[in-house]
């Protein structure tokens, strides 16, 4: 068998790429130890068989920021109507997934500050105790302009019970971060009546109220 050995190959121009339609076969490679190389395609690149990779590298590739942050103390209605201020990092290092994962949030006076640009997916869970005929709720709210704080979604539960009762409610936001200076988020509690609380962290129980940030891919 013929084969044809080259160190490079361009278009006639001497700087373009030479295109190959019908895709490109390279292997084996018998007596290789190692091996650099990077692909450029417009389209799909498909591999028959096992590709196996020691890392990857590059956007759009998995989950790169994970952070998670609660509430250290109970709120109650002397808080109504209010942002939310009393947060700290969960950072349990016996526990799976420890956060952060990446840079994580930033955090200043209930004002969370994202670390990169990208699309996020916010998720908050709510731990409540409910008085009679109260519907105890928290906002997501999110500025574009680091200024006007809009809520976009509502994390709630009520109590039509004759007695006090727990609660819970859970809320999902899918934020586009175009600009870290600009998109903040801010975690806005309503409607707490006398007696009722959102219940932050309990030394007996754990982590009550909190907050997760996930990164899901580029803006």
């Amino acid at each position: 068998m013929s084969e044809i050995r080259v160190t490079s190959v361009v278009g006639e121009n001497g700087a373009d790429r030479v295109g190959l339609t019908t895709g490109l076969t390279v292997g084996p490679l018998t007596g290789t130890t190692g091996i650099g190389a990077t692909i450029t395609h417009q389209g799909h690149a498909q591999f028959a068989g096992v590709c196996t990779a020691i890392s990857f590298v590059g956007g759009g590739l998995g989950i790169t920021e994970f952070d998670q942050w609660y509430m250290t103390s109970d709120v109650t209605s002397s808080g109504n109507n209010n942002n939310i201020t009393s947060w700290s990092r969960f950072t349990q290092a016996s526990v799976s997934p420890a956060s952060p994962l990446g840079t994580g949030m930033s955090h200043s006076s209930g004002t969370f500050t994202f670390p990169s640009t990208g699309k996020y997916l916010v998720i908050l869970k709510a731990d409540l105790l409910l008085v009679q005929n109260d519907n105890v709720l928290i906002d997501t709210r999110v500025t574009i302009d680091n200024s006007t704080y809009v809520p976009y979604t509502c994390a709630r539960d009520g109590n039509s019970a004759s007695n006090t009762m727990s609660g819970s409610g859970s809320s999902f936001a899918f934020i586009d971060v175009t600009n870290t200076s600009n998109v903040k988020v801010q975690f806005y509690a309503k409607s707490i009546n006398s007696g009722s609380q959102i219940l932050g962290y309990d030394s007996s129980n754990g982590i009550g109220t909190n907050a997760l940030f996930i990164r899901i891919g580029d803006t």
